[in-house]
Parts: structure tokens; C-alpha cells; sequence
């Protein structure tokens, strides 16, 4: 956007600092003896384009600061969730082993059971046969 001088509406050159103030080349030497307390338009443009330029610069560098911390936690979270899914299957394992052990001593306890009652069904049987013999 082209800055207009304030007295006769020509492309500014110069401008107050700190002032909206703008003239161009010919009414800044009319009404100001030294132009070196008015600031080039040319110089103020590079140091807002040299702001906005760093500015532009930091929001990169903390966009990509971001983008690095999101890829960090994304993958604690992966390594959480696969250590809690590694201790679910642990835990299921064990579960099954514990069932397996359950059963098998069950099935044991069992057949103890069934030996001691076929022992003492024999032993009952012998007895009898014992009686009847006398």
C-alpha cells in the first residue's frame, strides 16, 4: 500500500517516527531543515518486514517444537499401551495356567476319591467275604 503525503497527496518518501505523518521528497525539504530527524519510508518497511520476518521465523520454530513434543507423547502412549496390553496377555496366561492347575488337581482329587472309594469298596467286599467264610 502506497503512502500519500499529507500536503500535496504524492507517493511519500519520508515519515515523522512514531507519527502517521508522511510527505514526499519535495514538501519533507520545504518544511524540515534537517530530513535526517524524518525516517525513509524504505527503512521503515525493512525493519517491519525484518520484525515480521523473525516473527514468521519463531512461530515456525515453536510450530516444529510442537509437531516434535505430539510425536514424543504419540509415542509414550503407543509404548503405554503396549506394555498394558503385553501385561493383559501376562495376566490372561496366568489366568489359564491357574485354571489348567486348578483342573488337573481337581481331576487328581478325583481320581484320589474314586481310588479310595474303589479301596474301600474292596476292603468291604473282603470283609464280607471274610464273614462268610466263617
Amino acid at each position: 500500500m502506497v503512502k500519500k503525503c499529507i500536503i500535496c497527496q504524492e507517493e511519500a518518501v519520508y515519515k515523522i517516527k512514531d507519527n502517521p505523518d508522511y510527505y514526499c521528497q519535495e514538501c519533507a525539504e520545504e518544511n524540515f531543515a534537517d530530513l535526517s530527524l524524518l525516517v525513509r519510508l524504505e527503512e521503515e518497511a525493512q525493519r517491519l518486514k525484518y520484525f515480521l520476518k523473525e516473527k514468521m521465523d519463531d512461530l515456525l520454530n515453536k510450530e516444529e517444537e510442537l509437531d516434535k513434543r505430539v510425536i514424543i507423547k504419540d509415542k509414550i502412549q503407543d509404548k503405554t499401551q503396549d506394555k498394558l496390553q503385553d501385561k493383559l496377555q501376562d495376566n490372561q496366561l496366568t489366568n489359564n495356567n491357574n485354571n489348567n492347575n486348578q483342573n488337573k488337581n481337581n481331576s487328581e482329587s478325583n481320581e484320589c476319591s474314586e481310588n479310595n472309594k474303589y479301596k474301600e469298596d474292596n476292603e468291604d467286599n473282603e470283609d464280607e467275604n471274610e464273614l462268610q467264610d466263617y
